[in-house]
């Protein structure tokens, strides 16, 4: 039996054990079903388990119980269609051909008697993604992914300890060659890292190498699925050279990131205003009253008209480093969902859920993880340090998945290039 045949029958085997616990026994909470699971499928199955297995086991039962909660039993469809249809899909997501909506479609159309045919590829996707590979990008992951990940903060009690989410955002300001994402990842997955990067890069630059067995850590990857990365204790060869990671002394944001970050802000529908104001304030964002049109530059010989719908107001007697910030924490709204009059599908809408506190502590954070990854003074480090040390547990419904996603579509803004949202062009 291959690697791949192995890993699979030893899901399959794990699978199973989840249906059965899920079929017969009444359990009311996530952890009274996780703890099942584990202790059943330890006593009951011939694998000679390493705590990297029991670690894949625990990764697997979450997704799973997720869309198991939502697909009715007899919604299900037989049992050897379903083993099929998770052998397909391993070996696709195996070998980095998987599409979401390509699969999507096909099994619909296969099974149009199984009314909740899109939970069971969901169960199914889900569990097989994070036992190869634990996320995936947005262009082919489950639709429930983010629901998913921010409910496992919800349920694991640690994750919402204000010393939780202040480790992970130190962890994650140290990593800024990689996306804030990317860098969560890396830290669900081996806290403590120090530094990563591919094989390859271990290779052409540091002239070292993944060490015998060592295991990867998987990470997202631009226009594709993931990417492996190893950290530096996993790696053997040449010695570590001292600025590997070097030191980013805070100063003040350049006029060229400045500059791209403000024009960037039309290609996201925003217009900014500056305004004179007192010392206390510093800006806001809202829907404006009435879209404005606007050409920007594409290329050489092309513009392209745009609709500005919102409207950023900064005080025009901030300094640059403060006006980046303020769009930094304006933006951490924009992108986490925080604005009342939303219309836009492309933009979660999750103000009705959040307090005051959380959607602060959201925009806060946002500001705090781009200003530190820059190595730009940080106006954030104050009030989050303030609320962190004060507080034992972050505010209810705060969105890690939505913060640093966010982090990391304000991040992209710094650069040329950022693509015009094609929403925002009149049709």
């Amino acid at each position: 039996m291959n690697v791949v045949d192995r890993d699979f029958a030893f899901m399959m085997d794990l699978f199973n054990c989840i249906l059965v616990i899920k079929n017969n026994v009444g359990l009311d909470s996530y952890s009274e079903y996780e703890k099942a699971v584990k202790e059943q499928f330890l006593e009951n199955t011939l694998y000679n388990f390493t705590p990297d297995d029991i670690s894949s086991i625990k990764r697997v039962i979450y997704p799973v119980w997720c869309g198991l909660c939502r697909c009715p039993a007899n919604e299900f469809p037989d049992e050897n269609v379903l083993e099929s249809i998770l052998h397909e899909i391993y070996h696709e997501v195996y070998n980095s051909s998987f599409s979401y909506e390509r699969w999507e479609e096909k099994y619909i159309k296969e099974h149009p008697q199984c009314l909740g045919c899109d939970y069971i590829l969901d169960i199914a996707y889900n569990m097989i993604r994070v036992y190869v590979a634990p996320t995936t990008d947005d262009d082919v992951s489950s639709p429930y992914r983010l629901s998913e990940i921010d409910q496992l903060y919800e349920d694991v009690k640690e994750y919402k300890s204000s010393k939780h989410a202040k480790d992970m955002l130190e962890f994650i300001s140290r990593f800024p060659d990689i996306a804030p994402y990317n860098a969560m990842l890396v830290h669900m997955q081996k806290p403590g890292s120090q530094f990563v990067a591919t094989a390859k890069k271990w290779k052409d630059y540091y002239n070292r190498i993944p060490r015998p067995g060592a295991r990867p850590l998987v990470i997202l990857k631009n226009f594709g699925p993931v990417a492996f990365v190893y950290e530096l204790e996993d790696t053997e060869g040449d010695p570590i050279p001292d600025n590997i990671r070097p030191f980013r002394a805070e100063g003040d944001v350049s006029r060229v990131t400045l500059r791209n970050l403000t024009e960037n802000l039309s290609r996201e529908g925003i217009r900014i205003v500056y305004q004179d104001y007192g010392t206390s304030f510093a800006g806001f964002i809202k829907k404006a009253a009435e879209a404005k049109k606007t050409m920007l530059h594409v290329s050489k010989n092309k513009s392209v008209q745009v609709e500005l719908r919102y409207e950023m107001v900064i005080n025009n007697n901030l300094g640059d480093t403060s006006t980046a910030a303020t769009i930094f924490h304006e933006m951490g709204h924009f992108f986490c969902g925080h604005l009342r009059e939303y219309e836009e599908k492309y933009l979660p809408r999750r103000v009705s859920n959040l307090s005051i506190a959380a959607k602060e502590f959201e925009a806060e954070a946002v500001c705090w993880l781009v200003c530190k990854r820059l190595g730009i003074k940080n106006p954030s480090e104050d009030y989050l340090n303030g609320y962190l040390d004060h507080n034992e547990r972050i505010p209810d419904g705060i969105s890690f998945d939505a913060v640093l996603k966010a982090a990391g579509r304000v991040e992209s803004m710094l650069y040329n290039g950022y693509t015009i949202r094609k929403e925002i062009i009149p049709k």
